[in-house]
């Protein structure tokens, strides 16, 4: 995986330095992410989080961009309480699932900028996993699977659109997915009424909405196209 972070490194280096005479733009982005994990037996982009990080912008042309950015980004999944279960006088489950997990995050992307107010991209992303917190039935039971832990690594595909706000603000949207399974989780029957075991592969899946500020950017063109013909 290491060898992955350093080919998109390189391959950025790489545009950079066929880039120095134009306009390379810097960007600080910050937002929310509605997430969930497929495979949890969960649904429902419930799971709310924080995304934030730089990005840099490498012109490829008059239209294309490479961007790179380094992210913090949360993810997971959540279900409120569904029901009440006991063992006597004993409340054993209630169907609560709350998963927390924290990534750091270098996408990198291929983007289409259309005259500086609308862009948009294709790219994935490699995501290392910081820390992550499960728990089931408001920690009643531990969770039911063999094999708790998650991945240390994730890669990510996605598409990305930004729109311009004013001036130099753009309003960011960016669903990804995982691009292989992040945990496979066995299922067993005391997770359910039935009798049999299940295992299922389970992927990040989520949606981000941010702001971003774009540094070094000038008016867009069809602002500038504007300000010429009043001028005439």
């Amino acid at each position: 995986m290491r060898k992955t972070v350093a080919g998109l490194v390189l391959l950025f280096l790489i545009a950079t330095g066929s880039a120095t005479a134009q306009k390379i733009k810097g960007a600080v982005l910050a937002g929310t992410n509605l997430s969930q994990v497929d495979g949890d037996e969960v649904y429902g982009f419930y799971r709310s989080g924080w995304n934030f990080g730089l990005a840099a912008m490498v012109p490829l042309g008059n239209n294309f961009f490479l961007t790179i950015e380094n992210n913090f980004n949360q993810k997971g999944a959540y279900q409120k309480k569904q029901y009440e279960q006991f063992a006597g006088d004993t409340l054993v489950r209630t169907g609560e699932y709350d998963l927390r997990l924290n990534y750091l995050e270098i996408p990198v992307m291929l983007q289409y900028n259309d005259r500086d107010v609308v862009t948009g991209g294709l790219g994935m992303a490699y995501s290392r996993l910081v820390d992550s917190k499960e728990i089931e039935h408001g920690g009643l039971k531990e969770p039911y699977t063999e094999e708790k832990t998650f991945k240390k690594d994730d890669i990510l595909g996605f598409v990305d659109i930004q729109f311009r706000l004013y001036r130099r603000f753009y309003f960011n949207f960016r669903y990804s997915y995982s691009l292989r399974p992040i945990r496979n989780r066995h299922f067993d029957p005391e997770y359910d009424t039935s009798d049999e075991t299940w295992n299922r592969k389970q992927y990040n899946n989520s949606m981000t909405f941010r702001i971003m500020y774009r540094f070094n950017e000038n008016p867009s063109r069809k602002q500038s196209d504007s300000k010429r013909r009043n001028q005439q």
